[in-house]
């Protein structure tokens, strides 16, 4: 009995070293952001978000969350989170589309202001990715949105 009890102990701390030894995976990134009205319901608008997140790694990597926020010229219009899991395919891309949720208000403030302006209104993406093992990754994209066109 006494052998069975240190060939277990023995067995399982060889596969905790093993574990251990396997190098963390480097972390997803957001190389990409679509951001378009879905809804608006006054006094809430619904965005449709849609990231294109990139694994750099040799093996597939889950997410098992997302949240994210939404900011137009630096102000936050809207939050969002990841409806169900994904699978990032090892070196490849995913797109993973987001839901974002915010005050209309403030978003019809921030696009008046840019076409009163006329100039190309900012946007941020910005939160953070958790993968499976347990790991969480933040991530920002920014950019602008296309400047409105004059017939």
């Amino acid at each position: 009995m006494r052998v069975a009890a240190l060939a277990i102990a023995f067995l399982a701390s060889v596969a905790a070293a093993g574990c251990a030894s396997l190098p963390r995976p480097s972390p997803p990134e957001v190389v990409g952001a679509r951001v378009r009205v879905a809804d608006a319901r006054l006094p809430e608008v619904r965005l449709a978000v849609d990231l294109v997140v990139r694994n750099p790694n040799a093996r597939d990597l889950a997410v098992d969350g997302l949240e994210a926020t939404l900011a137009l010229d630096g102000e936050v219009v809207g939050r969002g989170a990841l409806a169900q899991p994904v699978l990032l395919p090892a070196h490849g891309d995913a797109r993973i589309p987001l839901d974002v949720r915010g005050d209309a208000s403030r978003l019809l403030a921030r696009v008046g202001a840019a076409l009163g302006a006329a100039r190309p209104l900012g946007y941020e993406v910005r939160g953070t990715v958790a993968l499976r093992d347990g790991s969480v990754v933040p991530f920002r994209r920014d950019g602008r949105l296309p400047e409105a066109r004059t017939p």
